[in-house]
């Protein structure tokens, strides 16, 4: 007996619905959509439970791996969802073309009702009663009048409903194919972000040689970077909220770190708010405008993506895209006229800097853009100031202050 029970437990075990098993993140990617769904979930939730527990290396890499297993199997529901929408296209084209063909049809058919109606209509029935022999000719003929008229209605009714339904598929067609270019656009920017995670992940590796003390020596400077952010706010009167800050124009728009917007919001899974520490975040959300993207600190600062750790230290590889966009910065260490060179070169092209000044007689930095060279004056859209838009650079700071130029790339 007990023989017997152990069987039927191990058959119901193999045999059991995939749907009926624990679907973990970081396991193999389910191919069924309920479990695909489910793995998606999954995952989502271990980047949640991982991501304010990020103090160690070991949670930093669990809470990596569950972004790169998220990312994967984002791209596996694309890859099913562009699958399913071309087949609907294929039958679609399929459909279309048989009632293509019906619509022909009918139309040839209606054409040559019409001409045999008129033929039979053009000759005059009463000149039939003159002879009584063929007055059953008569009526035959009028029966066959009103029958034909009947059947031309049923047709006309029949090539209307067709020309609708074949309009119809056609709409949907299109619809279908404007769907196509937008998934393509979706797992584009997907694959992009699981390639850019797997770099951010063998970089940690990489830089922290899997040592714990080297990542809790790396995640201390992180922080000690963003409080330097901090001083320079403080040391400006802290992050007082301004209101109707955002200007935007041809170049592309201004923001300010202190809007009431989003001087609340909170960075990344950081604790501080853009008002205080949100310069680069601010600087890095212009310079996305000006080349054409939509982004604002707001979108930047709700993501974990472009962030180090558990800090508001903004990578200068960002870890996935934040609004379909990533904004990458290739930094140039420099003091004071040494940066004006790099300056005037990526201005020269048209491309606008992010600048890191040190602030006198206090630890604290803050970042700048630098759109434009007027003689030998920089015009800057500083994130933290008043009157930050579009103005001179020497009028808030001194050209001894500059420490680092970011050359900046958008995609």
């Amino acid at each position: 007996m007990q023989l017997i029970s152990l069987i039927f437990w191990f058959l119901l075990l193999i045999f059991a619905p995939s749907s009926a098993l624990a679907v973990e993140c970081g396991d193999t990617i389910p191919t069924n959509p309920t479990d695909l769904n489910k793995y998606i979930d999954s995952c989502t939730n271990k980047i949640k439970e991982t991501k304010g527990a990020q103090a160690t290396l070991s949670a930093a890499i669990s809470n990596l791996n569950a972004q790169i297993s998220l990312t994967k199997a984002q791209i596996t529901a694309s890859e099913k969802e562009l699958l399913e929408l071309e087949r609907s296209i294929l039958d679609l084209a399929t459909k279309i073309s048989s009632i293509n063909y019906s619509l022909n049809d009918l139309t040839r058919l209606f054409a040559l009702r019409v001409s045999e109606t008129y033929k039979q209509s053009i000759r005059n029935p009463y000149l039939l009663l003159l002879d009584k022999t063929n007055f059953n000719r008569l009526l035959v003929r009028l029966e066959y009048l009103n029958q034909a008229r009947d059947n031309d209605q049923k047709l006309l009714i029949m090539l209307e409903r067709t020309r609708l339904d074949y309009d119809a598929q056609k709409l949907l067609k299109e619809k279908k194919q404007k769907e196509v270019e937008e998934v393509k656009l979706k797992l584009a920017a997907q694959q992009a972000s699981l390639n850019n995670q797997k770099k951010v992940k063998d970089n940690l590796l990489q830089t922290t040689k899997n040592d714990e003390q080297r990542y809790q020596a790396m995640r201390r400077e992180a922080q000690n970077r963003v409080i330097q952010l901090a001083n320079y706010a403080n040391s400006r009167g802290g992050g007082t909220l301004l209101s109707g800050t955002t200007k935007c124009d041809d170049w592309g728009c201004y923001y300010n770190q202190r809007d009431s917007q989003w001087g609340n919001q909170v960075i990344g899974s950081s604790g501080m708010p853009l008002s205080q520490v949100g310069c680069l975040v601010a600087s890095a959300a212009m310079i996305a405008t000006h080349y054409g993207k939509t982004l604002t600190p707001l979108d930047i600062a709700s993501s974990t993506n472009p962030f180090e750790y558990d800090t508001a230290d903004m990578r200068f590889t960002w870890l996935g895209a934040v609004n379909g966009v990533t904004v990458s910065r290739s930094p140039i260490s420099c003091s004071g006229n040494g940066c004006l060179n790099i300056i005037d070169q990526e201005l020269a092209a048209n491309r606008p800097v992010i600048a890191r000044i040190t602030a006198a007689n206090i630890a604290g930095t803050h970042f700048i853009v630098i759109t434009k060279k007027e003689g030998d004056n920089y015009l800057m859209k500083d994130p933290f100031e008043v009157d930050g838009n579009n103005i001179s650079f020497t009028s808030k700071h001194q050209i001894s202050s500059l420490t680092r130029i970011d050359k900046v790339i958008v995609n």
